[in-house]
């Protein structure tokens, strides 16, 4: 890929960044009694969740530069001190006169080393410059799975036919990307899910003429 794809740009998925973003979190959010002040603090076992919004919120909002990233992912240390000098100006604590911590304040110098720590430590900070994708993971977890189906891994493909697939996959997702929601309906658990509308796969008429015109005209350059 670096020697004939030039073009190709490396990047890590933001999803997984955040869930192993979350795992660093885990071990200095919770633990055993008897770790308590050593490898997990009390005052931070209430911010797991707010802490990964957190996280999505710099991915989306960092313009895919590594160093405010960085700087995003850190204000979390004095915002959980309320502390708010370096909250952005749109953030609440800034906008609301009558704002109130809604977490523990973090009074333990031993606290904010842990989560200093779980967040430089963390893939998503050391590898800042990797997260630099705004598209959807659901578009990228939608495209593999047409991989999986039209490439399916127990079947045998020449190399033409594991070529032609791609590119009819590619065109497919290209179609459908981005889809309106038709419908939003409660699974039995109680979750809500949202239907997109039914794709469409006008790509086939198009190819279709493509083939019979070459086929009409072998010679043709288009």
């Amino acid at each position: 890929m670096r020697e004939e794809q030039r073009d190709v740009n490396n990047q890590l998925d933001n999803w997984h960044g955040v869930k192993s973003l979350q795992k660093s979190l885990e071990k200095v959010c919770r633990g055993r009694v008897r770790d308590e002040g050593i490898t997990w603090h009390r005052q931070l076992e209430d911010k797991l969740q707010s802490l990964r919004i957190h996280a999505n919120f710099a991915l989306r909002n960092c313009n895919a530069d590594e160093e405010t990233l960085r700087k995003l992912l850190l204000i979390a240390l004095e915002h959980y001190q309320n502390r708010h000098g370096s909250c952005l100006s749109t953030s609440r604590c800034k906008t609301d006169p009558n704002y109130e911590p809604s977490k523990i304040v973090i009074t333990s110098d031993t606290a904010i080393s842990l989560l200093r720590k779980a967040l430089s430590s963390s893939n998503l900070y050391s590898n800042a410059e990797l997260y630099r994708c705004n598209m959807s993971t659901a578009h990228v977890e939608s495209f593999n799975n047409c991989l999986n189906i039209c490439q399916a891994k127990r079947i045998a493909l020449s190399d033409i036919t594991y070529c032609t697939r791609s590119l009819l996959i590619v065109r497919h997702c290209n179609e459908n990307v981005g889809r309106e929601i038709s419908n939003v309906y409660t699974t039995r658990l109680g979750k809500k899910k949202n239907q997109l509308q039914t794709a469409t796969h006008n790509y086939r008429n198009t190819l279709w003429i493509k083939f019979l015109y070459t086929e009409s005209h072998p010679h043709s350059s288009s």
